[in-house]
Order: structure tokens, then sequence, then C-alpha cells
């Protein structure tokens, strides 16, 4: 599914190689090049999938469009790539505290530039053709949280110690469920609701928040209704990590 992009890039051979790549591989690609341009694109535009932002501009520095990127409705939540061409810690954090979503050092290689970019082609293609996913996963809340780590490979141990957790905890509560412990069967739920918050597990949150109201009876009824809305969203989490999207 490709992408519509606009490159922000000041250096006329930076930005040719950049857009002859991308549109050979099939996307569109509007280049500005400059900050105030940049606006104007995104103003004129309402449909982008992501914007790769150069931290150096003239006009408008990459800094202050991502500001006006972030205060438009229909650009909220779109990925942000920032590009600059020194690594400055303080920088990367000033730009990912400002809401970018990635932060890469230039020259970007060819083949880092298209793989970079297919992830998000799988992003994309995942949250349109799959609607079961936006009522399972809020997947802005964990693109939010991998912009606080150290990289990509930290995000994916979180994920997986929440999978094992969720597992563990699906035992434990059938376990208190057949003992009749039914505080330590709310102890549990509310556990899960609470680890499924920090991930934007919506449907888990929801259906725990509602067992948490339930008497005994009801809550072991609902166990199995748990039970599936858990392994939707483990085997969900595994998937968009195997294909790249997270």
């Amino acid at each position: 599914m490709p992408l519509k992009i606009l490159l922000t890039e000041d250096n006329p051979m930076i930005y040719g190689i950049m857009a002859d790549l991308l549109r050979g591989e099939g996307h569109q690609v509007d280049v500005a090049t400059n900050g105030i341009a940049a606006v104007e694109c995104l103003e004129q535009k309402q449909d982008y999938d992501l914007i790769l932002l150069d931290l150096h501009l003239p006009r408008l520095s990459g800094l202050d469009v991502l500001a006006r990127i972030r205060a438009m409705p229909n650009y909220a939540h779109v990925p942000v790539l920032m590009l600059s061409g020194e690594q400055n810690e303080e920088w990367r954090r000033e730009c990912l505290e400002a809401g970018a979503t990635e932060f890469l050092c230039k020259p970007v290689s060819p083949v880092a530039l298209i793989d970079l970019v297919e992830r998000y082609e799988r992003r994309k293609h995942w949250l349109h053709d799959d609607g079961e996913l936006g009522m399972l996963l809020d997947v802005r809340v964990i693109e939010n949280l991998s912009r606080v780590l150290p990289s990509r490979e930290h995000l994916h141990r979180i994920l997986r110690n929440f999978i094992q957790s969720v597992r563990d905890n699906m035992h434990a509560l059938r376990r208190a469920a057949a003992a009749g412990e039914e505080d330590q069967c709310r102890m549990i739920v509310h556990g899960i609701k609470g680890a499924g918050g920090t991930l934007g597990a919506q449907r888990l949150i929801e259906q725990c928040a509602l067992m948490e109201g339930m008497d005994a009876k009801d809550l072991r009824a609902s166990l199995d209704a748990l039970e599936r809305i858990a392994d939707d969203t483990v085997h969900t989490l595994e998937t968009l990590m195997r294909k790249g999207v997270v």
C-alpha cells in the first residue's frame, strides 16, 4: 500500500536521491525545501501518511514545523521522522518530546531508508485493512512509548514481558475462580486492566473494567470472554512485532 510522503530537505542532492528512491518504491512524494513551504504543503494536503522532516530548515526550523504539525488535527498522530546531520542526544530528546516519532542521523543509507518506510507502509496496511486491530489496540500508545525508549529491541522486550504477564495472570485467574477466591479474582482482573492501559489494549481494559463490577457468579461466567480477548491481544502483539509494524 503506497504512502503519501512529505519530504522536507533543503539540500538538492539529498532530497533528489531520497525522493527518487521512494518514488521508485511506488510512493507519492512531495518535496518542501524550507519550513514555510512544508507548512503550506501540510495545510493544502490533509492526507500525508508519513513526514520526513529535516531539523535544520531555512525560514522555519524543523522543531517549529513539528509544533505546527502536531497542532493540526489531521496530523496529530501521523508519523514524523526527524532528520539531522549530527548525532546529538539533546536534540534527539527535544525532538521526541516535541512529538517526533523517530530521530534519524543523515546520511540515511538507501537500504535503511527503504526498510524504514516499508515499516510504516506495513503499519498503514494494518490500520487500514484490519478494523479488528483498532478495536483491540491503540497502536499510537505503543508508538508514544517507543519514543522514550532507547531502542526498538527495548520496546519488544516490554511487549514480550506484557504478553507473558497476561498469560500468567489468566492462569492465576482460572485457579482463583476455581477455588472461589472472589477477592483474588478481582485483584488479578484489576492488574490485567492496569497493564493493558500502559499499552493501549482497549478491549482488554473494557472487559476487565466490566468484570470488576460483577458479582462472583457473573465474574466466573465472563472468564471465557476475557480469555478470548486476552488471546486475541497477545496474538496481535506478536504479529505486529513479527511483521515489523512496531
